[in-house]
């Protein structure tokens, strides 16, 4: 997926769904999950299986600062930027974040 518009291509915009702690809920489809996951891109500084720790925190956030979590899937996006699905401690389900919300240290 090299630009926004790919991107947006695989995401149910019907599905879009506020979480009562922050955050929210998208569907996404089955080649979206398999681009960010089949392979490590190039472009982005974390690896699958790196450990990560969140950098920043905006309003609606889920996570805190320092929050560690495993990097499951990469992707580069010209307009976005490094992106990544991340299992972050104590959740059930990966959250989707872009690499200036990352850090590798704490």
């Amino acid at each position: 997926m090299k630009k926004l518009e790919d991107l947006k291509e695989h995401l149910d915009k019907n599905s879009v769904e506020a979480l009562p702690q922050g955050g929210m809920s998208v569907e996404v489809t089955e080649e979206f999950l398999a681009n960010m996951m089949d392979s490590d891109k190039p472009e982005c500084r974390f690896k699958k299986g790196d450990t990560v720790y969140k950098a920043t925190y905006a309003e609606g956030d889920i996570h805190q600062i320092d929050t560690p979590g495993i990097v499951k899937g990469n992707l580069y996006e010209k307009t976005l930027g490094e992106a990544y699905l991340v299992l972050f401690e104590g959740d059930a389900h990966m959250s989707f974040t872009t690499g200036v919300k990352l850090k590798s240290e704490v």
